[in-house]
Parts: structure tokens; C-alpha cells; sequence
């Protein structure tokens, strides 16, 4: 899942009507000054042009005219129990899945609200609290970093919940080993949203304890891996979800619609593509300043990553550039790009797949390639998917 939408903010805009103000008074207003009178009236007639145009193109394709895809809400029914969770690895993915389920930082919540004074189109604080109370509580938290750890505490106590929900009554509490948090009665579920390599062991772990499982993809680094934990998730009978950006975007399900209603006809190749060209795209991320072998337990970090070397904050920091914890582009990019043709195809798994890439323009030590290149092959669907991806040029 992404706090992209929560954090840039969505703005209503307000209508003629709602203001009390007539169409035709606005109008009078504008004629009064010639040029910008005769701009905005080519400007509503291109509107209600295109407007009509659209409504007509949707009607003939016989898709929902004109209106947002349906997506559905976040609580299709009355919540029953208080939901208990806990995080472990509380990175930046793991912060913006604990604020989307309803626990902001304090500075998360200070700098949207500045946002807002600064730039009253930005609504991310306002979009925050509209949400509803998922009837969640944050008892756990688990990270290896100490200054990651302490947020996530602070967290969990934020006055500012969606849906008027009040703060909690006791902090999350800390855990150190993860197993340890697993064996504890007060948490139901659990977010995984540690470095790829620890997935696969985390969530088959969980499901023995019998707690409930959202993981971020990767969901695992190995075919051997996702076998394990299909056979783990349908043993113990535990609510399993992966996490997914664009799951819930409009515009995919609308384009579901356009598949179903066979308007394309037949598909024989898709094409995708993901560009980028700065350092923070290619994952050379920020170092913190109080990262160092006290504040971080690297031994829990390795755990299962198949080579083990020396302590390094590169490493640690920027984990996504090795494949001893990541999955490259492959995993981190064209899972996104694959999940959303699947989405919108039923694709399914391919009869066959290629791949080819290289470390082109980073060489600072990684061993991820910066340049990808893969193509799927569906000869049972007369389908080919092909992706094409590079970190050093947009």
C-alpha cells in the first residue's frame, strides 16, 4: 500500500452552487472585464464540450458515464473488536502504513498542518482526519533501529486520529526480537514492512503464533519462500494481505471495466515502463545522523540475508541496493507495474519469463542492476508483457 494520495492531498473543488453565487452572475462579473470575460467564456465552452464529449465516449463504450470508478470504503461494515497491531520495521514504509491506520507522527502532523498555512490547497492534515476510525490500537512496535523504535512509540500516543478517535490510553510497547512481540496477548495482527529478506520467515512466523498478517511486497525473495508461506497462510487459516500500491486507483478499475466490456478486443502485448534519474530514486538514501553499531542491532538485521558482512550504514540505510535483502527492480518496480496489468487482465502467471540488465550508471558498490529488462510470455492468451526500466535516465 502508499501514503502518496495522504500526503500530497486531494482538494473538493467548490461549485457555483455551493458558494450561493449564480452562473449567471459570474457571468455578468467577467463580461464587465472584456479580455478575461472572453477567456473564461471559450474557457466554459471547451469545457462543456469536452464534458459532453467524454459523457458521449463512455456511453458508447457502455462504461459507468462519467462518474469515478466505485472503490470500495475502507470499512464495508460495522467494525466489531478493537483491532490490536503491531509493526515491525517502522522505516519509511513502515511509518506510512501506522499513519494510514491511523496513528500520525506529532511531526508528521506539524508539518501538514505548516503545509496547509503556507499553501491552503494542500489539504494532506485535513484528508488525514477525514478518514474513518478504523477501531484499531497500536500495542506493539519492533524495530532494530532505536531512533525508528522511539517514533513509532511516539506515535502510537498522537492526540490527532481520523474520525475523532481519541488517543491511546498506553503507549505501544517496544519489543527487540519480533518472535518476542508474536508471543504477546496483546496484539491480533501484525504489518510486516521490514527489508524484503526477513518477509517470508516473518509472515510464516506470525501465522504459527496465529496472528494476522499485512505484509508489503515483496512478498518473498524466493520461489522456495512463497510456497512455504501459502502452505503456512492455509494451514493455520490466518487473514493474509499483501501490500499493493494502485490497488484501490480509479483509474485501474475503470480500465477493468473497458477489458470487460471487450472494447479493446484482442490484446497481444502490453508494454511498461518505470524512469527515474535522481540518487533518492536509485535508492541512495539519506544516512541518519544516530545510525551507528549502538543504535542499530545488526546481527537481527542480517538474519537471514545470505551473505553476512561487516557492519555498514550504506547497507543498512540503503538496503534496497543489495540483493542480499532487496529483490532489485524486479521485485521493488515491475511487482507494481505486473500487479496492475494483472489487476486489469486476470493475466495470471506466465508461461515463461526473461530478464537481462546490468549496473550501468551507479557503480557505488551495489549489486542491484540500475538498467532491467524483462518480457513474459502468455502463448495460451496470445499475450506478451514486457517491462523496461532504468534508474539513470527519465
Amino acid at each position: 500500500m502508499s501514503d502518496d494520495n495522504v500526503k500530497n492531498g486531494t482538494e473538493k473543488p467548490t461549485s457555483v452552487a455551493e458558494t450561493g453565487i449564480g452562473r449567471r452572475s459570474v457571468l455578468k462579473a467577467l463580461v464587465s472585464i472584456p479580455v478575461l470575460g472572453v477567456f473564461f467564456l471559450n474557457f466554459l465552452k471547451k469545457k462543456a464540450a469536452d464534458d459532453l464529449r467524454k459523457r458521449e465516449i463512455l456511453a458508447e463504450l457502455g462504461v459507468t458515464e462519467g462518474g469515478p470508478a466505485v472503490i470500495p470504503e475502507a470499512i464495508s461494515r460495522p467494525p466489531g473488536n478493537r483491532l490490536r497491531i503491531g509493526i515491525i520495521g517502522y522505516g519509511g514504509e513502515g511509518e506510512a502504513l501506522v499513519r494510514e491506520a491511523g496513528f500520525a507522527h506529532p511531526d508528521w502532523i506539524e508539518n501538514a498542518r505548516e503545509a496547509n498555512r503556507s499553501n491552503p490547497r494542500n489539504k494532506a492534515l485535513e484528508t488525514y482526519l477525514g478518514q474513518a476510525d478504523l477501531n484499531i490500537e497500536l500495542t506493539a512496535v519492533c524495530d532494530v533501529f532505536d531512533v525508528r523504535a522511539g517514533r513509532a512509540i511516539a506515535a502510537s500516543q498522537t492526540e490527532y486520529r481520523p474520525g475523532g478517535a481519541r488517543a491511546q490510553q498506553t503507549a505501544a510497547t517496544r519489543y527487540r526480537r519480533y518472535t518476542e512481540m508474536l508471543e504477546s496477548k496483546d496484539v491480533d495482527a501484525v504489518m510486516i514492512a521490514t527489508p524484503d529478506h526477513w518477509h517470508a520467515q516473518m509472515a510464516i512466523d506470525a501465522a504459527n503464533a496465529g496472528k494476522h498478517v499485512y505484509c508489503e511486497k515483496a512478498m518473498t525473495r524466493t520461489e522456495d519462500e512463497a510456497h512455504a508461506l501459502r502452505e503456512a497462510v492455509n494451514r493455520t487459516g490466518i487473514v493474509f494481505q499483501l501490500g499493493h500500491q494502485n490497488r484501490q486507483s480509479e483509474s485501474h478499475i475503470k480500465a477493468k471495466e473497458i477489458i470487460a466490456a471487450d472494447i479493446l478486443g484482442p490484446i497481444t502485448l502490453v508494454e511498461t515502463t518505470t524512469n527515474r534519474n535522481d540518487p533518492w530514486g536509485a535508492w541512495v538514501w539519506e544516512i541518519h545522523k544516530q545510525g551507528n553499531p549502538h543504535t542499530i542491532d545488526w546481527e537481527q538485521f542480517e538474519g537471514p540475508a545470505p551473505n553476512k558482512v561487516p557492519f555498514s550504514l550504506e547497507r543498512f540505510f540503503r538496503w534496497r541496493c543489495w540483493y542480499d535483502y532487496g529483490t532489485g527492480l524486479s521485485g521493488d518496480l515491475l511487482s507494481h507495474e505486473y500487479d496492475g496489468v494483472n489487476q486489469i487482465l486476470d493475466a495470471g502467471i506466465p508461461h515463461s519469463a526473461v530478464a537481462s540488465g546490468g549496473i550501468y550508471f551507479f557503480k557505488d558498490g551495489r549489486d542491484v542492476p540500475d538498467v532491467f529488462q524483462a518480457v513474459y510470455e502468455y502463448p495460451d492468451r496470445d499475450l506478451t508483457f514486457v517491462y523496461s526500466s532504468t534508474l539513470a535516465n527519465g
